[in-house]
């Protein structure tokens, strides 16, 4: 038996509320090259969860092209990450309990200057790579 530590709880959600966008959504854990297909629980799901190992990193597509508005949220694992790459085609905001992480508010300081400051961060951040359209955000358990 694992303890409940071992594995986290991730959400994956569409901000602008169409199931459509998340069905079926693709999980895909790079170290081992192995991809979850997850679909919701219901018709109207605009979010997919998924048990994971934590303080690794995944890939995240959507049915077609990804949504404007995502939401991802890591949970059941007290100070584990995870790292998820999405394909973005413009350079995002991103926000914590709605506020700015590039801004200059409580949560300032999450935008990373690279993929490897990323990898680096102890906190909820993220990175752009805008020549690859890539939005990397590294999401930490909040319980």
């Amino acid at each position: 038996m694992c303890a409940p530590t071992d594995y986290a709880s991730l959400s994956v959600g569409t901000g602008d509320g169409d199931p459509a966008d998340i069905k079926p959504l693709r999980l895909t854990r790079f170290e081992v090259a192995k991809t979850q297909t997850l679909w919701g629980a219901t018709s109207d799901d605009t979010t997919a969860e998924s048990t994971i190992l934590p303080n690794r990193e995944y890939g995240v597509e959507y049915n077609g092209a990804t949504p404007q508005k995502l939401r991802f949220v890591l949970y059941r694992g007290s100070a584990k990450w995870g790292l998820l790459r999405v394909a973005y085609p413009v350079p995002p905001k991103v926000t914590k309990y709605g506020c700015d992480l590039a801004g200059t508010s409580w949560c300032r300081g999450g935008a990373a200057t690279s993929l490897a400051d990323l990898r680096s961060e102890d906190r909820s951040s993220f990175w752009y790579d805008a020549g690859g359209r890539q939005l990397y955000v590294k999401v930490y358990a909040t319980d």
